[in-house]
């Protein structure tokens, strides 16, 4: 399932089957919505008070209603979003932030010299680099800066997906890669949607060879040849997803980097990863699924970094993408939290 692009959500808005309210054009971004932080937010209390099933969950929060406030290093809170949304039958949500496991290896550059270095040790060390990434508009590979090196907590489980041509990865369920669509346009994909025999783009032949090669691009579809079931354009290849499996990650924290303007990076056997816009500031924002059919604004968990930040009612905050289903549900969202409004405490 192909997330949807700024144009198909536009598609969506303007026909009325994808409802915000309040809607403004700014939070319509190339692949997703930017939602705002409403006015409400829940406090975890700190009690050594055990929960059990009679207990009143308004006991273990403290609402407080908002135009600032603060979360504290560690810190969990519950928000909610300014808007309400109303999901069409064939659209799911997903929120979360994009990682990668701490062994995954990336090309970077120090000085001159181009290296593979486990991104782990990259975000724990923040070095002055520059990571190998795909340049989208001639389709070759060149080296971008690294604005910021991000760290969040691991899943249970992550994805391990393996290509045709060999390439192995190792990522967060909501971490993206790259697809192209018929008009050889590249567009994100959830790791956690993909399925075997589905198309990822990766390098063709040796990643740090490639970049000292001199490389004409003319036409895109003067480019196109097939390579053992494989397409190449310019730099990539086209790679089939031959098995995807869960495993548990090597580490209990899960890595991102930040490479404006390209917003990805590429890892040690040529698979793109898209990179993370979001929680420079340290802050984490647990896995989140909006159904097909839910209506309401939603409630969101938000975990502190390692420094108080300041947060805003009506800022953007939280990055939502949609994928689309293969059919309308048949049985769309009608469960308990449906037309919530503010922060909704857990229903249990």
């Amino acid at each position: 399932m192909p997330v949807l692009s700024d144009f198909d959500l536009w598609n969506y808005i303007k026909s009325g089957r994808l409802k915000i309210i309040p809607f403004s054009r700014e939070i319509v971004r190339e692949n997703g919505l930017d939602l705002k932080i409403g006015r409400q937010i829940a406090r975890f209390k700190k009690t050594g008070r055990i929960f059990k099933p009679g207990c009143k969950v308004e006991d273990f929060y403290e609402i407080e209603e908002i135009d600032s406030f603060i979360i504290h290093p560690h810190e969990h809170v519950l928000l909610h979003t300014e808007e309400y949304l109303e999901v069409p039958n064939d659209l799911m949500g997903f929120v979360n932030l994009r990682s990668v496991d701490y062994n995954e290896r990336i090309y970077v550059i120090f000085d001159k010299d181009c290296e593979l270095v486990k991104i782990g040790e990259l975000v724990e060390e923040k070095p002055k680099i520059k990571a190998l990434a795909f340049d989208f508009s001639d389709f070759k590979i060149k080296p971008f800066p690294v604005l910021d090196f991000i760290a969040h907590p691991a899943p249970e489980k992550m994805i391990k997906i393996a290509t045709d041509s060999g390439k192995r990865a190792i990522i967060t369920p909501s971490h993206s890669l790259f697809s192209i669509d018929k008009w050889l346009t590249p567009k994100p994909v959830i790791a956690g949607l993909l399925t075997k025999g589905d198309i990822v783009l990766s390098s063709r032949g040796d990643t740090k060879r490639l970049i000292d090669e001199e490389r004409p691009f003319g036409e895109k579809e003067d480019q196109v040849i097939k390579i053992n079931d494989n397409f190449q354009i310019g730099d990539l290849i086209l790679d089939k997803i031959s098995k995807i499996e869960t495993v548990r990650p090597s580490t209990d924290q899960v890595y991102d980097l930040s490479v404006p303007p390209v917003e990805n990076f590429i890892g040690e056997s040529g698979i793109i990863f898209h990179n993370s816009t979001y929680a420079r500031l340290g802050c984490f924002i647990p896995p989140t699924i909006i159904d097909a059919g839910f209506k309401g604004q939603l409630t969101i968990e938000m975990v502190g970094g390692e420094f108080p930040v300041e947060l805003k009612a009506g800022e953007r905050f939280l990055h939502v993408v949609f994928a689309k289903l293969t059919s309308p549900v048949q049985k769309p969202y009608k469960g308990k939290y449906q037309e919530q409004t503010g922060v909704k405490l857990p229903i249990l």
